[in-house]
């Protein structure tokens, strides 16, 4: 223990919780499992100290204070790294949604997807459609009646996890000008899918068929966006946080 209080290493480094990420508290009545490979900066199986075990047989493993800084400076790092990756590809997928190509190309489609996610930070939504047994949506299966005009622009409003409702503007007016043209676009593209379509119909389809999830994986790739579309809103909400 050391001048704080805190529960250290034989190395002299604070423990921290991984649970709390916090300095660590020892329960006397927790089973504890000493990691006798543990070292600082050690790789994976040597980078915990110890771990408690509760009562119904819950871990917390706890960590020197130099592996958790190290660990959270390598998240950042990872994550500004994919930031920079995503305004470069959006750049790319920007030109197929601007492109004057057929509303049912692929290209353009799961372009179109990705700028609605963009813009709103939305989910993808599950293939099946359906999560802990309850109906959800997202940017690749929302249907046609969850489009509304609004002004000059669209109003969506989907069903997404735990029962919660979300309602999403897509105004032209409202964005900035690098915003702007790829905006008006994907109103347009909306507008144009939902014409003639039943209210639980589908917007984004390629030929009257559902989106691919690995083919929208695929697109990505070739953009250079070599991560999940789930980590998109990850990422925007970042930029917009």
């Amino acid at each position: 223990m050391n001048d704080n209080a805190n529960y250290t290493d034989k190395f002299g480094n604070e423990i921290i919780s991984q649970s709390t990420g916090k300095p660590a508290g020892i329960n006397p009545d927790f089973g504890l499992t000493i990691n006798e490979n543990y070292e600082p900066g050690g790789g994976r199986g040597r980078n915990w100290v110890l771990y408690s075990t509760s009562p119904v047989g819950t871990k917390n493993y706890l960590f020197g204070k130099s592996y958790v800084a190290d660990s959270v400076a390598n998240k950042f790092s990872k994550v500004a790294d994919a930031t920079a990756k995503l305004e470069t590809a959006k750049k790319r997928w920007r030109q197929d949604v601007l492109a004057q190509s057929d509303d049912d190309h692929p290209a353009k489609v799961y372009a179109m997807i990705l700028e609605f996610m963009y813009i709103t930070t939305c989910r993808p939504g599950t293939k099946a459609g359906m999560t802990a047994g309850s109906r959800t949506y997202g940017a690749m299966n929302f249907p046609a009646s969850a489009v509304k005009a609004v002004g000059a622009g669209l109003g969506i409003t989907i069903p997404i996890k735990s029962g919660k409702i979300e309602k999403y503007l897509l105004d032209p007016s409202k964005v900035g000008a690098s915003d702007k043209k790829a905006m008006q676009a994907l109103v347009q593209f909306i507008r144009t899918k939902t014409e003639g379509k039943a209210s639980d119909d589908i917007v984004f389809t390629i030929s009257g068929r559902r989106p691919d999830p690995n083919k929208l994986k695929a697109y990505m790739k070739t953009i250079g966006l070599p991560i999940t579309a789930h980590k998109i809103r990850t990422l925007r909400g970042t930029l917009l946080a």
